[in-house]
């Protein structure tokens, strides 16, 4: 009776220790993000000019904008759609960031307040700009890609 209950403990032990070196194995083949970095000379966080931002729904074409400290926006507006009475939103091709897009949404609040929603991607690089608002003021601030879109 003995030898079964040790024959089973020694299946489930080889069993148990065939996965684990075959996740091992797998996780050690992955190859790491070999992305490069698109904004590497961009500051990890730089304040926003709100009425730059405010100006380029006003553009048509071409637009070159400083929307923030050393941050020179140049590109053409691809898109510009007022999706409903409330909410315009523009994507602009940037022509400095290969294949990169600024998409960037502009919302009308109840009070009348304007709120500005926004991010920079390209797909072939890992780094992004997320337009986030703290404390009444915007601001870019570098983040992962992934962390933004899924694969």
């Amino acid at each position: 009776m003995n030898y079964r209950r040790n024959l089973g403990c020694l299946a489930f032990c080889i069993f148990f220790v065939t996965q684990v070196k075959s996740q091992y194995t797998s996780e050690l083949n992955q190859s790491p993000n070999l992305k490069p970095n698109l904004f590497k000379q961009i500051t990890r966080k730089s304040q926003c000019n709100f009425a730059a931002l405010g100006r380029l729904f006003s553009e048509t074409g071409v637009v070159g904008e400083a929307i923030s400290q050393g941050f020179f926006l140049q590109g053409e507006i691809i898109e510009n759609i007022q999706q409903n009475p409330n909410v315009q939103s523009i994507r602009i091709k940037l022509t400095h960031f290969p294949g990169a897009i600024f998409t960037l949404s502009r919302i009308k609040l109840e009070d009348g307040s304007i709120r500005y929603n926004g991010h920079i991607i390209s797909s072939a690089y890992n780094d992004a700009l997320v337009l986030s608002l703290e404390n009444g003021k915007y601001y870019l601030t570098k983040t992962e890609l992934r962390l933004l879109i899924t694969e």
